[in-house]
């Protein structure tokens, strides 16, 4: 996949992603929120951020959901349409959250094979 391919930057506000746009003009961006962020505060937060950078152009949001099923499908109804899982998480459950992933049109992809970098 084309995403694994570029650098990732890790955001948890919105002064990081304009930052991050100002230093990058031209770029195209890919920006996780990692999980241990988004668990702390919460999913609103993430539709917050998606909503911001969805107006911004060449940039992608990606939601770090880890190994939690709950929180993968409560992002899913808010409309987030790119998550990223754990590859360890449980295949019985992987399986599930893929599928339902596919019915609902969202990008899924595992956190590990990105290529982060600071800002």
């Amino acid at each position: 996949m084309e995403i694994y391919k570029r650098k990732i930057f890790q955001i948890h506000n919105l002064n990081q992603i304009d930052s991050l746009k100002e230093k990058f003009p031209d770029k195209n961006l890919n920006l996780i929120h990692p999980y241990r962020f988004l668990a702390l505060q919460g999913p609103l937060i993430a539709k917050i951020l998606n909503q911001y950078i969805s107006k911004k152009k060449k940039m992608i949001y990606v939601a770090d959901t880890y190994t939690n099923i709950g929180l993968s499908i409560i992002l899913m109804d808010l409309n987030i349409k790119n998550l990223s899982i754990s590859i360890n998480l449980n295949e019985n459950l992987k399986k599930k959250i893929l599928l339902l992933a596919e019915v609902r049109s969202v990008n899924i992809y595992f956190t590990e094979k990105f290529k982060f970098i600071s800002s």
